[in-house]
């Protein structure tokens, strides 16, 4: 049945066309340049945000255009125990993925590799301890003179 589906289509590419190369130059777009983002500022931040997490506070630090920024907080307020915590064991790797420059600074969007673990306590009483490996995508906005 499918080869007789098969025969039964028509042929569209008949023929090939001959393409005539484009003569002249073609103008170079300038490639932006990206100055990195100080990992120590970055780790700093990670720190910040996990404190944040810890305390109840996420809202403080996530930017308003969060993608679906009310369910998030909702969800994790809903299903995480209150004691719970969120321990940064370290921060790997750090990479600004674009700039915007400012009049007064520029605004960063970088990623960065999170190694951590969320701390509970069980309903039996015991202390859990969940590992997470995370990838950010963080936006750092900085004064430069």
């Amino acid at each position: 049945m499918a080869l007789t589906l098969a025969l039964a289509m028509p042929a569209y590419a008949e023929s090939l066309r001959q393409i005539d190369p484009i003569v002249g130059t073609v103008p170079q777009a300038e490639t932006p340049v990206i100055s990195p983002v100080p990992a120590e500022l970055v780790e700093r931040f990670v720190y910040a945000v996990a404190e944040a997490w810890s305390g109840g506070a996420l809202d403080a630090v996530l930017a308003p255009d969060f993608p679906d920024r009310v369910r998030v907080l909702d969800e994790l307020q809903r299903r995480l125990p209150v004691d719970a915590r969120l321990r940064v064991l370290s921060v790997g790797t750090v990479q600004t993925l674009s700039q915007q420059r400012l009049p007064d600074g520029r605004v960063s969007e970088v990623l960065v590799r999170v190694r951590g673990q969320i701390e509970f306590t069980a309903e039996d009483g015991r202390l859990q301890r969940l590992p997470t490996h995370q990838e950010w995508v963080v936006r750092i906005a900085q004064r430069m003179p």
